[in-house]
């Protein structure tokens, strides 16, 4: 769609309308925008995720409320915020191989909330 972009006030391709105002952008201008209060939170939880790719962490399962089995030491290999692995974007999960089962038959790998972390050289 052609349109006049208001930042440019050239009559162009119109690559992006904000919404509310229903202002056309084209290219150039939209990339200038100042970030939306939605895009700054996502960019805040997205700095906030504790652990990424290759940390070493102590994975633990929840048996109860209150109580923890430790699986053992493994590697953070992936950061998903999919619900299909359980995670969201508040609530990331972490995929972690575990290199040091703390028993015999615990799991080799498993996707993890960060409560059932934590930093293995802490």
């Amino acid at each position: 769609m052609r349109d006049i972009c208001v930042g440019c006030k050239a009559f162009t391709d119109i690559v992006y309308v904000e919404e509310g105002t229903e202002r056309p952008f084209c290219q150039p201008c939209a990339q200038t925008l100042p970030p939306s209060s939605d895009e700054l939170a996502v960019i805040f939880l997205q700095l906030s995720i504790p652990y990424k790719v290759g940390d070493k962490v102590v994975a633990r399962q929840a048996l109860s409320v209150e109580e923890f089995r430790t699986e053992g030491v493994g590697t953070v290999q992936e950061v998903s915020t999919d619900l299909a692995h359980g995670g969201t974007q508040v609530y990331p999960t972490f995929h972690v191989i575990i290199d040091e089962p703390a028993y015999e038959g615990a799991p080799t790998d498993g996707w993890f909330t960060e409560v059932c972390l934590s930093k293995a050289d802490a």
